[in-house]
């Protein structure tokens, strides 16, 4: 299970911080959505083998946060504002 929890955790965390930098504030819906995404995607990975795609779906999702790729993504992207962040690396 913890193959599907980290990424979603990594995303979560990401997700939050991006939005933080982006608006100075913290946004509670990006919490309480992923961690029932989190759920849902652990129990989806208890289905006999189906853990493999669940974690490649976690994995997706982080590298699409990311990228800032997909509907809803935040403007600027996470990194786009870590580059801003480094100096323009």
């Amino acid at each position: 299970m913890s193959g599907v929890v980290t990424p979603m955790l990594i995303f979560i965390g990401v997700s939050e911080a991006n939005h933080f930098v982006n608006t100075g504030a913290v946004d509670i819906p990006i919490l309480i959505a992923g961690g029932l995404a989190t759920g849902f995607l652990a129990l989806a990975a208890q289905i006999p083998g189906f853990e493999p795609v669940a974690a490649a779906v976690a994995w997706i999702a982080v590298v699409a946060e990311l990228l800032g790729v997909g509907p809803g993504a935040q403007s600027p992207a996470p990194y786009q504002n870590f580059t801003k962040l480094a100096g323009g690396l």
